[in-house]
């Protein structure tokens, strides 16, 4: 999105020329922020309706949902309903949104287009909390997206404190580690796969939480491993 890249105005001197200082990110207006929260929305309620599909067979599939996205310590509230095609529209503060884009979680990058606007957003990982890590705009953020009636649950229970866990991988739950793909001092980008670990005849693949290199690899294959047992450290 920076000006000179899409021109084509590119030289080796590109990156030290525009971010003297390093590239820190981008800085989401409201409008940018309040369409980073739809995406996520409608990728949450496609994997709501992944797993409804896949785990009850009698469940009845809802095609509307009441959802809160937080970017950024900031709350969104949205409607957002399932059309055709794979599409949605999103409702925020009365502003309708339409969402294209063919949702595939095994996908690397998501083509979206919403209303005018078109975005390439990378999924870099999501968890059982409702948290996507999402590329956009080339730069990453967690988007948490929860049910209305979760949100207001949510203010009623203390908050757990956090852990700083940005430089370690922890293994989920008790398994197997089946395969390490990477080795001491190897330099790691946030998001890719450092490991495969084995439970309950399933495999899960643990990516790199932040950019960095590869401290200690305390495990090896075929080695038995407790919940939140440390398995890679980065500088």
């Amino acid at each position: 999105t920076q000006p000179r890249f899409i021109s084509g105005d590119i030289n080796t001197k590109f990156l030290p020329t525009v971010y003297p200082d390093g590239f820190h990110g981008v800085d989401l207006s409201a409008g940018e922020r309040n369409n980073l929260a739809a995406i996520a929305a409608c990728m949450w309620a496609k994997d709501d309706v992944r797993s409804r599909g896949t785990t009850d067979s009698i469940s009845i599939i809802p095609s509307k949902w009441q959802l809160v996205a937080t970017v950024l310590d900031q709350e969104v509230h949205m409607e957002v309903r399932k059309k055709s095609c794979g599409n949605f529209e999103v409702i925020v503060d009365g502003a309708h949104m339409n969402i294209q884009g063919n949702i595939s979680f095994g996908e690397p990058v998501l083509e979206f287009k919403v209303g005018e606007f078109s975005y390439v957003v990378q999924l870099i990982s999501k968890n059982l909390t409702g948290t996507l890590r999402l590329r956009f705009e080339g730069t990453p953020f967690n988007v948490k997206v929860v049910t209305s009636k979760a949100h207001d649950l949510l203010k009623l229970m203390p908050e757990k404190p956090k852990l700083d866990t940005s430089k370690v991988v922890l293994s989920p739950m008790p398994g197997m580690v089946k395969s390490v793909n990477c080795t001491v001092g190897e330099t790691v980008v946030e998001g890719q796969e450092l490991l495969v670990i084995e439970a309950m005849k399933m495999q899960n693949k643990l990516v790199a939480g932040s950019a960095g290199k590869v401290k200690a690899v305390p495990c090896k294959p075929g080695q038995a491993v407790d919940d939140e047992a440390l398995l890679v450290e980065l500088e």
